[in-house]
Formats: C-alpha cells, structure tokens, sequence
C-alpha cells in the first residue's frame, strides 16, 4: 500500500456536554477500529440499562441499541470492538473520575488523557466550590502574603516572569510540605484536580436536589392517595423508591461531609504525605459516588422530563410512570 492510498483515521468532536456527563461517554475517546462506532455515543437509558445511541431528534426520540446487538447493526464492528463496548457497558457510571479508575482496571485505554478531564466550561463553573481549598492551601505556605484573588490554578502561582522568583515559590512550597523540588508541580496538580472531583460531584447533587424533592412529593401523593391505597403493590413500591431516593442522597451528603471532616484534619499540619492518604480515599470513593449520582440524576431528570409540571398530573399518572418506568435499575 502506498502512502497516496492511505485514508487518515477520522476525527470525532467530542462535546463538553458528553465529557461532563455522569450518564454519557463518546466512544471517539476509546481505541475502536469502526469508524462508525467511534461517532456515536455510549448512554444510560431510564432503566439504567447502558445502551448505544444511533440518533438522537428532538421529534422522533433516540434509537438505541444494546451492545450485545451492535453487530447486527453495524456490519464493520469485529470481536475485539464488541470487547470494548461490553465491558464499557457494564460500568455503573461514566463521569471522568470514575472512568479513570474504571477504564485503567479494565485495560482499557483512552485516544488521550484530556478526555478525562472535565470541560474548561465546567472547570471555570466549579471555581466557586474550590476556591475556598486552593486559597487554603496558598495561605498554609505564604502566610500573610498569600494572595486571597489566586485562581483555582494552583499552579498559576508558579508563573513568574522572573524566573528567580518562580524558582523560589517552588522551594518554599517544597520546604513546607517536606517533598522533593521537582515533585512540586505534580503535588499541585493532584491537590487541585481532587478538589475539583469534590466540586463536580457536590454540585451535580445539588442540581438535581429540586427534582428529587418533586419527586418524593409524587411518591406521596400516591400513597395518599383513596384509590391507588387498594393496590398493595403501587404503594409498597411508592414508598420503596421515597426511601431509596432519600437514602441515596443521604449518603452522598455524608461522604461530602467526611471529606470536609478528613480535609479539616489535613490541615493539622499539613503534608504531601496527608495529602496522599486524602487523595486516596477520595478517589477510592469515587466510582460509588458516580454510580448513585449517575442513577439519581437519569431517574430524577425523567421524571422531570415527564412531568414538567407537576401540579395538573394526577396519581394514577404518576403510579403508571412509577410502576412501567422508574422502578427498573432504581
């Protein structure tokens, strides 16, 4: 073959939307041999099933195909495609924190690291929530000369048109978290980035808490409800699904109060070496926060979708859904 018929390998867009998602992974970021697979994307459905999205349109709905069946859809996919797209599909959730974990355990790797890392869009978004840590941190080694305005780019603080003075703020933070000279760059971009993860999490809690509580004034407006008390099993399931919901969110407010807590206690003399243990357990936790957000917010936002409005939607409405769609994969 000569270099003349040698056709450039495609290159797929990847939306800030599908990086940023805990329910959607573009599969241009894993290594497929069929070009047309690697321009589709990879979703969990309402019954946290995950599913291959062939189109998606605003007046007709999605197409979606389930991974074991892509073969019979798209004739160029060989076995090891198929591989991929199988084990992918059995992840709980696909944000780029869990998808880190996940993918490495699995042998899998990405086309490039950027993709898991969060949109700059959702980075500059996140600032607020991390804010208060990167300035926590610049404050425990400079002092009184800390500079409460620094960005969340921690590493930013190195950036000195004198090279003196950049060398310098590189060994006072090294001298202060006891590490070595060249380890200093890498400590910051971890520090930053596991904060970042927090913040990611933390507020894709509280997006879809409004939902949540609509959601539990549904369940109870149907076990409230004269008619639907004399089907055992609507009620049993309305109330099932209000608790599983309240405690879904309860434990993902306790893990973020846990890592408040150890944060709190990191900073009783601080440490590269605290930090590690820190970053650790934060990332240990990663893929079971991913895993309830990713099915708090599928659930919640189709119950959402579903009833826009919930105030004219009687019980029986709100039952049918519940019983033909919400309490699958819930």
């Amino acid at each position: 073959m000569t270099l003349n018929t040698i056709k450039p390998v495609p290159k797929f867009k990847v939306l800030d939307e599908d990086t940023d998602s805990l329910s959607a992974i573009p599969l241009a970021i894993l290594p497929l041999e069929s070009v047309t697979l690697r321009g589709l994307l990879m979703v969990k459905n309402i019954h946290m099933q995950s599913v291959v999205q062939l189109f998606r349109d605003s007046s007709t709905g999605a197409g979606h195909v389930e991974p074991q069946h892509l073969n019979k859809t798209i004739g160029e996919i060989n076995s090891n495609d198929m591989d991929i797209v199988s084990k992918v599909g059995m992840l709980h959730c696909f944000d780029v924190y869990s998808l880190r974990i996940s993918l490495r355990d699995l042998g899998i790797e990405v086309n490039d690291t950027k993709f898991l890392k969060l949109s700059p869009k959702m980075q500059a978004d996140l600032d607020v929530y991390v804010k208060p840590f990167t300035a926590k941190l610049v404050r425990s080694i400079y002092g009184n000369d800390a500079d409460s305005s620094q960005s969340t780019d921690i590493s930013q603080m190195l950036r000195d048109a004198d090279p003196n003075k950049a060398l310098q703020k590189l060994k006072t933070i090294a001298d202060k978290l006891k590490i070595d000279l060249p380890k200093v760059p890498v400590f910051l971009e971890d520090y930053g980035d596991i904060y970042l993860s927090i913040a990611y999490y933390r507020n894709k809690l509280e997006l879809i808490t409004p939902a949540i509580a609509n959601f539990l004034a549904a369940m109870e407006t149907i076990q409230n409800n004269n008619q639907l008390k004399s089907n055992p099993e609507i009620h049993a399931t309305a109330k099932r699904m209000a608790e599983r919901a309240v405690k879904m969110s309860d434990v993902l407010s306790g893990r973020f109060t846990l890592f408040s807590q150890s944060t709190d206690e990191m900073w009783n003399n601080m440490s590269a070496e605290k930090f590690a243990d820190f970053k650790d357990m934060v990332e240990k936790n990663h893929g079971a926060i991913g895993g309830i957000l990713c099915k708090l917010e599928v659930k919640m936002n189709a119950w959402h979708t579903k009833f826009p409005s919930q105030s004219t939607v009687g019980a029986g409405r709100f039952a049918d859904f519940l019983m033909t769609d919400m309490r699958q994969g819930f």
